[in-house]
């Protein structure tokens, strides 16, 4: 590699959703080699939206062994996502970026090699500190905003009319958004993987928000769109964003400490009614000037350039950093507290998935684009989530397919209360060598008990058919299981092997017309 253009190794803990690791990784994999660099993400679980990197142009892993060329510089996320690179490429210099200012995947491991460690905010530098790097190794760089995709808008609306709601965890505090918009005459969308929507337009509808309820990047992202910004999330309230806080990015804390008060109707309201057009625009010059994307990228290439020299070997002490990645990986390992930590956080995770559902369950119908039908395709795929419990495939974008012997789809509550029951769009997959005049069955099972047998004739004749389910007397949630009786191998060149059985298009309202 000339000293212009590197090897770069990229790593983050998942690559599953929409989240702001991963969204912030691929975007700057993205502006990286469109720098002309090389660039490659590892991550130890991928998912769908490792699939649209890829697409994008960005390869991505999960195998660490199979990397073929030695980076010139990891570029680390997550510890327990880095520390395979540092043991696969030992003499890589690397710079460690912290994301969060408690998680523990966000723990810096000591190294003579890493050149740098990257605050993405200043709690977030507090956090280094504390746990033993020295200040003159920090570096606060913020996220970067991709200023091609999130437009300025040029018209501020006097006074607010639409609002959006950006969910990331538990939407335990939407109820107060949903109160203090209503109570202003504010037309509120609300979005995000925490309400089960995630979004492929998300910057549109960020640019026709006059006011955006969020935190952290997307809160950025919303007021470089000009949008008026009020930060909160299921942790508190931070309050509209005005000129003065955005006079202090990059150094103020968008990260938790913002918050100084718990999320009331109230808090809500103050900041409805201090929205002013003037000051949005005010906020929306300063973020795009200070945190363009490409602005980001150019300081993290200083910032390799500065790792690289000082990971030069004289510099470095490999006995040193082997027993430092020794113990750090010993940690890790079952019985030591990190990984009780890692336990006690996915049980965390698993209760707040359970807060999700419910809240989902009684949201379902109002979040729906058409509320007499929901397609089941990439543009719902955290809908999808929910709503496809067990034994499916990854969202396509014409819908989703069964995988293996048995498939649970989880009709939520509010759309039981107001569909009644569900006409289901879906057909069946035939191997290719398929007598035509052959048929595929499926049982259906509700709520435990047998209701019925389903018959599917040759697609490429029949196409999608409709089969209707009704729930009369039900208001709760109806759990739906499909026995496939002959699922289908996918071909042995396929580089994702499946058993296809089912495939779901859309739920629609009985009675609706296609």
């Amino acid at each position: 590699m000339t000293s212009d253009r590197l090897s770069i190794l990229m790593t983050n803990l998942q690559l599953v959703d929409r989240t702001g690791t991963e969204v912030a990784t691929m975007d700057l994999a993205l502006a990286l080699r469109g720098a002309g660099h090389r660039v490659a993400i590892y991550s130890p679980r991928l998912g769908h939206f490792a699939r649209e990197i890829m697409a994008r142009g960005v390869p991505v892993t999960n195998r660490i062994d199979r990397i073929g060329f030695v980076p010139d510089i990891i570029h680390g996320s997550h510890t327990i996502a880095v520390l395979p690179g540092l043991i696969r490429f030992p003499k890589a210099p690397a710079i460690f970026v912290c994301h969060d200012s408690s998680s523990p995947f966000d723990a810096p491991i000591l190294l003579s090699r890493v050149g740098a460690y990257v605050a993405i905010d200043a709690a977030c530098v507090e956090r280094l500190v504390v746990d033993g790097i020295p200040e003159d190794r920090i570096v606060l760089l913020p996220n970067g905003v991709d200023l091609e995709a999130i437009a300025a808008r040029q018209n501020f609306a006097p006074k607010p009319v639409r609002a959006l709601a950006i969910v990331k965890a538990s939407p335990n505090w939407i109820q107060f958004v949903e109160t203090a918009c209503a109570s202003a005459g504010l037309e509120l969308d609300v979005v995000g993987p925490g309400v089960g929507r995630t979004v492929g337009d998300l910057p549109e509808r960020i640019s026709r928000a006059d006011i955006v309820f969020a935190h952290s990047r997307s809160a950025v992202e919303a007021a470089s769109s000009g949008a008026a910004v009020v930060i909160c999330d299921e942790r508190g309230f931070g309050g509209l964003i005005g000129p003065d806080e955005a006079q202090r990015f990059p150094n103020s804390p968008l990260g938790r400490r913002i918050f100084q008060e718990p999320v009331t109707v109230a808090a809500l309201e103050r900041a409805i009614a201090a929205y002013n057009p003037d000051d949005a625009r005010i906020v929306c010059e300063i973020v795009r000037e200070r945190l363009s994307l490409d602005g980001v990228r150019a300081q993290y290439e200083a910032v390799y350039q500065r790792a690289m020299a000082e990971a030069r070997p004289s510099k470095v002490d490999s006995n040193s950093d082997d027993a430092e990645l020794a113990a750090v990986t010993a940690g890790w390992m079952v019985g030591s507290a990190e990984f009780e930590a890692l336990h006690r956080r996915l049980d965390a995770v698993a209760s707040q998935e359970a807060t999700i559902a419910e809240w989902f369950d009684s949201h379902a119908a109002r979040m729906l684009d058409d509320p007499r039908r929901l397609s089941l395709g990439t543009n719902a795929s955290d809908l999808v989530r929910f709503l496809c419990v067990k034994g499916w495939s990854y969202p396509e974008t014409w819908g989703i397919w069964s995988d293996g012997p048995q498939a649970i789809l989880r009709i939520p509550a509010s759309l039981v209360r107001l569909w009644g029951g569900v006409r289901i769009l879906c057909l069946h997959a035939f191997p290719a060598d398929h007598d035509e005049k052959d048929t595929r069955r499926v049982c259906v099972i509700i709520d435990g008990g047998p209701q019925d047998e389903w018959a599917f004739a040759n697609p490429a004749k029949a196409g999608f058919t409709s089969k209707t389910l009704r729930f009369p007397g039900r208001t709760d949630a109806v759990q739906v299981a499909f026995r496939i009786l002959d699922p289908v191998d996918t071909p042995a060149f396929d580089p994702n092997p499946r058993r296809l059985g089912m495939g779901i298009l859309a739920l629609e309202a009985p009675g609706t017309t296609s």
